[in-house]
């Protein structure tokens, strides 16, 4: 499980458990990570999402 930290943080540069929610926000500003921070990308996302449910209830 170390392991597993250790590398998430290499990789994305915060912890998993207890992120540091400033640096995420500057480091991936305008990305999709942060989608729901920004209200354009928070519409795309919301109606990504409401397709995908559909689709699922529908089979």
């Amino acid at each position: 499980m170390l392991h597993n930290i250790k590398y998430w943080h290499k990789k994305w540069g915060f912890h998993p458990y207890n992120p540091d929610m400033k640096l995420i926000k500057d480091k991936y500003k305008g990305t999709e990570i942060l989608w729901n921070y920004d209200e354009d990308m928070k519409k795309e996302g919301l109606e990504i999402l409401k397709k995908y449910e559909e689709r699922i209830k529908s089979k």
